[in-house]
């Protein structure tokens, strides 16, 4: 059975209306383009403005947590090295340069160059009706500290992250952002609180540190033993 032509009328001004309507929508809402993004993130670390870097920074680690207290350890290492930041957001512009060039080899059928990696990536997101959108991805580090006291609390920042369950024990912290961690590990020996802390630099590749948590014997010498 044939529609007749003003079922067709009606089904094309449907259509039409759908469009009229996703479209603004799509252009209001649409994830900005790859050199926005990067703009976006160097203005965040510049202005230190942890609330748009957890916004923009992705994970491809589920476990990774990025929020506005994570990200002000990597804010505050950059902040204090700005020399890293500026290369970082160099990586990032070359990486966009490279899918200029990657659409220009598609086009041409000529040989691509090798894209650059960091620690923060852009991603291509591609789809097949709209178009390709972007994300900035950041690697995970992990953090191993080893102790040689049972029952040691250790904490990063001031927060406790897990705990030693027996001498010479190696615990890993993680997933963490880059940046710089202050490390504490406390124990009970002989009725006293014993701590140990040290800063590190968590930055391309885990790192491994050692807190020895010893107690000092004090002797009391007395008159008697003067003698």
């Amino acid at each position: 059975m044939r529609k007749s032509p003003l079922r067709k009328l009606q089904i094309g001004l449907i259509i039409a209306s759908i469009l009229l309507i996703c479209i603004p929508l799509y252009l209001i809402s649409r994830p900005p383009d790859k050199d926005t993004l990067i703009h976006q993130v160097e203005l965040a670390f510049k202005q230190q403005n942890s609330e748009t870097l957890s916004k923009v920074l992705t994970s491809s680690d589920q476990n990774l947590q990025i929020d506005e207290k994570d990200t002000k350890a990597l804010i505050n290492y950059l902040h204090e090295n700005p020399e890293y930041l500026e290369s970082l957001i160099t990586i990032l512009q070359e990486q966009s340069r490279y899918y200029d060039e990657e659409a220009g080899v598609a086009a041409s059928n000529t040989k691509s160059t090798e894209k650059i990696e960091g620690f923060l990536t852009l991603k291509k997101n591609q789809n097949f009706i709209l178009p390709d959108t972007y994300s900035i991805e950041i690697d995970p580090v992990y953090l191993t500290v080893c102790t040689n006291t049972q029952d040691a609390v250790i904490k990063i920042n001031g927060q406790k992250v897990t705990h030693t369950s027996q001498k010479d024990c190696d615990k890993t912290v993680g997933p963490l952002l880059p940046g710089e961690y202050m490390v504490e590990a406390t124990s009970k020996q002989k009725d006293k609180e014993i701590k140990k802390t040290e800063t590190v630099t968590l930055w391309n590749t885990d790192q491994e540190i050692t807190l020895d948590l010893q107690a000092e014997d004090i002797t009391l010498q007395t008159n008697k033993d003067k003698k």
